[in-house]
């Protein structure tokens, strides 16, 4: 055995059992976080399971766990609250006689449950006519959750909820109008053996108040409400009739003093009075408003940020001196302020009197420059260290320069570039980049340095839906080529080759987590063209399509699945370089191979890639019962066509399976996946062990 080989068994054979280990830990092996040092017992009739009554009182366990360690001594205020919060718990959930009580010993508390029968809710008998609600629209708020299958069996008894009813009602009554609806106090009546209880309520709905007439009492006010006219008549714009509550003079100012703030009157003052209700149940409204100046703005200025360009904050503020004031175009303007992500806080205000004013906004800047170390593995590239530096503000220009650079024992990768998020001062961002990449594969090394020019638009907030178009221009090389008999001659030698092509690419984001995603879908596909026209030595097209899907089977199990595929069609009799073509196999594809082991090969066994690739995954997804720890298993298929016109109907598809464990890091899943070839040919593994950062799709 090599010694490189024994080095890679160690390493896998540590993490997999550091993993092991973690998985092997029993529930409740260690405190939860705040109550180290206290040892906690929960005994007795319990009604609930025992995670549930501790989650119930982790608050009061981590008070009496800091009085242990600030006073040396268990305080029994805080166990005496730990008590009550489990009682309080078992009769939120159907038990009207829990009790709890405690023990103190030295450095531990024992907690001691008598849940009691648990209580059943056999009936709410109301007295009064209904008019307005259903019966069992009054009943709902008096039921505690259902027990039985699907939650269709009887509901349980909590006394709480039944106590608070009555007011969940009033509000209800109110929102329709009925301002002097009346409800009693329920009446509770327990059966001998506490298994059931019967509720009691008397409802008087009364009269219902409707919205009659609103009277603007002057021509300003007329014209700033539009629409009242038809709310005069006291319907919608359905016909129907509008409920009177406290709370429409008080929405109706509201909007009144939103219109006045929006054609400049920052000092206006409204009143809107209500008369009634008559016999038929109108309230009629009276509008009066004393609107004060109109104010055009005589200057912007922003204060608090010296760094920063004024012309680029001029630029995200959307008024500009000699607009008229309007309260709406402030606060667009403010959220465009934080959209850059410079501040921590921004207020704005009005300076001065009368009809010429200065609006100023107060900005407190925040740290725009990070720096970041990320550690990494992967079964190919081994060790591996990502860093990187960022200014999203360099020169106070609003534009972000940054460094990325990876280093890995068989891979270089950097890249430097200058965005701007605010191109053309419209919702677009260009992108102008340099960077180099060097990694050794199995048959060659491929090499690039190159530059690009793109510009994106975020269709949705943080580019879940995004689209770019750009030219790219790189010098590639294909180094140490191994490649030898029974491959095109053209692909035996090292060889270079200056690429200029378009670039056209869309992405569509519904994941619910980048780094351990349990729901939702992506996708992303791209078509580039490279063509002598745009100054490229070889001429073709590329489609790229990645996707993948997440679904929920029960709490706890995911099924994910992923298709990818790509395809280069070449123009003219020239065969792709190595260092263009598809590759197949390793920890993010077919996993049953290692890396770019998939598909043709020469003579000697050395992969040649293709102009077309095809992967598919199904993988399913277990919690275990560490946090952080998940088991797998999957399916994995996939092939590489030597021709692009086998894309869709290759000549040698392959497939595997395998199992693997999770666990989770800060930067990603730590991923021990092994994969079994079923199938294997000679010179390939009957199985593949890969060890990552990262899920594989």
């Amino acid at each position: 055995m090599s010694r490189s080989l024994r080095i890679r068994l160690r390493l896998l054979a540590l993490a997999a059992g550091a993993t092991l280990a973690a998985c092997a830990a029993p529930p409740g092996a260690s405190a939860p976080p705040g109550q180290e040092g206290l040892k906690v017992r929960i005994e007795g009739e319990l009604g609930l399971p025992e995670r549930d009554l501790r989650r119930a009182a982790a608050a009061d366990l981590e008070d009496l766990a800091a009085s242990l360690v600030e006073e040396g001594s268990l305080d029994e205020a805080h166990a005496d609250d730990a008590a009550f919060a489990v009682a309080a718990a078992l009769r939120a959930a159907g038990y009207p006689d829990a009790a709890c009580s405690f023990q103190l010993s030295e450095g531990a508390v024992a907690l001691q449950v008598r849940c009691g029968r648990r209580c059943i809710l056999a009936g709410v008998e109301i007295a009064g006519e209904l008019r307005v609600l259903e019966r069992d629209q009054v009943a709902l708020p008096f039921e505690g959750p259902r027990q039985g299958l699907l939650g269709r069996g009887d509901p349980v008894f909590i006394e709480a909820r039944v106590r608070s009813a009555p007011r969940t009602l009033l509000r209800e009554y109110r929102a329709r109008g009925y301002l002097d609806a009346r409800i009693s106090e329920p009446e509770i009546t327990l059966a001998a053996d506490r298994a059931t209880a019967r509720v009691r309520v008397a409802i008087e709905e009364g009269p219902r108040s409707i919205l009659g007439l609103i009277q603007p009492a002057d021509a300003l006010t007329e014209f700033l409400v539009p629409g009242f006219a038809s709310l005069g008549r006291g319907e919608s714009e359905e016909g129907a009739t509008l409920p009177f509550t406290p709370r429409v003079p008080l929405a109706l100012r509201g909007e009144v003093l939103e219109r006045l703030a929006g054609v400049g009157y920052p000092d206006a003052e409204v009143e809107v009075t209500a008369a009634g209700p008559d016999a038929a149940g109108r309230v009629d409204l009276v509008v009066t408003a004393r609107p004060g100046p109109r104010v055009t703005l005589a200057g912007v200025r922003f204060e608090g940020d010296l760094r920063t360009d004024p012309e680029f904050l001029a630029s995200r503020a959307t008024l500009q001196p000699g607009d008229l004031w309007d309260v709406r175009a402030e606060r667009r303007s403010t959220a465009r302020l934080y959209e850059t992500g410079f501040y921590t806080r921004i207020d704005s205000r009005l300076e001065g009197d009368g009809a010429d004013r200065e609006l100023v906004f107060l900005l407190e800047p925040r740290s725009t420059k990070e720096v970041w170390i990320e550690p990494g593995y992967g079964s190919y590239e081994r060790l591996r260290l990502r860093f990187g530096a960022r200014d999203r503000n360099v020169l106070g220009s609003g534009q972000t320069l940054k460094f990325e650079a990876a280093a890995a024992q068989r891979a270089l990768r950097s890249t430097l570039a200058l965005v701007n998020p605010w191109f053309l001062q419209e919702e677009l961002i260009s992108d102008l980049s340099v960077e180099f990449s060097r990694r050794e594969l199995p048959s060659f090394t491929n090499e690039r340095v190159g530059t690009g020019a793109f510009v994106t638009r975020e269709w949705e907030p943080a580019g879940r839906t995004a689209t770019s178009f750009g030219y790219q221009l790189r010098a590639t090389r294909a180094r140490d080529v191994e490649v030898g008999a029974g491959a095109p001659d053209s692909l035996s030698d090292d060889r270079a080759a200056n690429i200029a092509s378009l670039k056209l690419a869309h992405t569509a984001e519904r994941r619910d987590s980048p780094l351990l995603p349990r729901l939702g879908w992506f996708a992303q596909a791209s078509a580039e063209m490279a063509d002598t026209a745009l100054g490229s030595e070889l001429a073709f097209t590329r489609f790229v399509l990645s996707t993948s899907r997440l679904v929920t089977v029960r709490e706890g199990l995911t099924l994910a699945g992923a298709l990818r595929g790509g395809v280069a069609l070449p123009r003219g009799d020239e065969e792709l370089p190595l260092q263009e073509r598809f590759f197949n196999g390793g920890e993010n594809a077919v996993r049953c191979f290692r890396e770019t082991e998939l598909g043709p090969t020469d003579a000697a066994g050395n992969p040649v890639g293709g102009e077309a690739t095809l992967t598919a995954n199904l993988e399913l997804r277990q919690d275990l019962w560490n946090p952080g720890i998940h088991a797998a298993a999957f399916l994995d298929a996939g092939s590489v066509s030597l021709d692009a016109q086998d894309w869709l109907d290759p000549e040698d598809p392959r497939w595997g399976w395998g199992v693997g464990l999770r666990y989770l890091l800060p930067v990603g899943p730590l991923r021990l996946d092994l994969g079994i070839n079923p199938e294997p040919r000679p010179g390939e593994d009957d199985w593949v062990l890969h060890l990552s950062v990262g899920m594989p799709f």
